[in-house]
């Protein structure tokens, strides 16, 4: 007998429903709508205590915790690389009400309904379901920078890689790989040009502008001196035009860890915790990242700068009273 009836039912019925063919039905697709169903459902009543945490790309259902209260391992449903199972008979309502299992059908053939051309079994349609499950997202800061800054450096790189002969790179955000890999080794070792021009600068920069001012200080505190070095290093990036993608994907995995401890759902304290050290370990070596990275563009930049000692203690002085300033903020 599972623990939690109501989600296994759930999960079952939404599969059945779902791929009635038993067509290729990718991890990603399942992941958001299972947790939009999720939250339509307790939306009318009834909480089916689905465990997920938002993380990278999204809201994720948590794996250990799935199986923890359902006695079933999720990857029963969903094998790793593998597509999402087909269940073709119409599952039996186990210790649950008739009114719980009629909720459960009646969401899910309405959330169904809304893609009636059954699209999100489709491989290059899985963008359309993170940006779905995004509207649900709890931080504005999250969505602009994982929506919006990296799909605008994505396309900045892909853009310059194009240009440079690189056929090879493309505009897919799921694509494992976007350039040969030893053309991948290669710039992961050495700094990588963009060749933006003014305008390209002058929009990335906006964008930053805006993130400095949502950024949720209170909710993600223990990465806020982080980021406001991460915000200072990566100007200089724009000046010095490299590595731009790298520097933010590198935030983004640190903001990441911090997010799925902070906001989640049905996650037991033990995970919790597991999380909150994994987030700590993490952190350490980001930052020591963080400042050779910096440490290497003020090189760049003394550089472009004649030498002088008294401009050298007069910017040193400003940028120790901006640091006070905008943590005072």
């Amino acid at each position: 007998m599972s623990g939690n009836p109501q989600l296994l039912y759930a999960v079952k019925y939404f599969i059945h429903k779902a791929n009635p063919k038993g067509k290729y039905f990718n991890h990603t697709s399942f992941n958001k709508l299972l947790i939009e169903l999720y939250l339509r459902l307790k939306e009318k009543g009834l909480d089916i205590k689905l465990p997920y945490c938002w993380y990278r790309h999204g809201g994720l259902v948590d794996s250990p915790v799935f199986q923890s209260v359902t006695g079933i391992p999720l990857t029963l449903f969903a094998p790793p690389d593998k597509s999402v199972i087909s269940i073709p008979k119409l599952p039996i309502p186990e210790d649950i009400s008739d009114g719980e299992a009629r909720l459960i059908q009646e969401e899910t053939q309405g959330l169904l309904a809304e893609h009636p051309t059954r699209d999100y079994l489709e491989y290059n349609q899985q963008e359309r379901y993170v940006n779905l499950n995004y509207q649900r997202a709890p931080l504005k800061f999250q969505v602009e920078f994982r929506r919006s800054l990296i799909p605008h450096l994505e396309y900045l790189n892909n853009r310059n890689l194009l240009h440079r002969g690189h056929n090879s790179a493309v505009s897919d955000p799921w694509s494992i790989r976007t350039i040969d890999r030893d053309e991948e080794l290669d710039l992961m070792v050495r700094p990588v040009s963009l060749d933006l021009s003014v305008d390209d600068q002058h929009r990335v920069i906006q964008q930053l502008d805006n993130l400095v001012r949502i950024y949720p200080r209170e909710e993600m505190r223990e990465l806020h001196r982080a980021y406001l070095k991460w915000d200072d290093t990566f100007r200089l990036a724009i000046k010095h035009q490299e590595n731009l993608l790298n520097q933010a994907n590198d935030f983004w995995e640190i903001f990441a860890y911090l997010l799925r401890v902070k906001f989640n759902d049905n996650i037991h304290e033990e995970r919790i915790r597991e999380w909150q050290e994994i987030f700590e370990k993490e952190l350490i070596a980001y930052r020591e990242k963080l400042e050779n990275t910096r440490d290497r563009l003020l090189e760049l930049e003394a550089r472009d700068v004649p030498y002088d000692i008294e401009n050298d203690k007069t910017l040193k002085k400003l940028m120790t009273i901006s640091r006070e300033m905008a943590l005072e903020r």
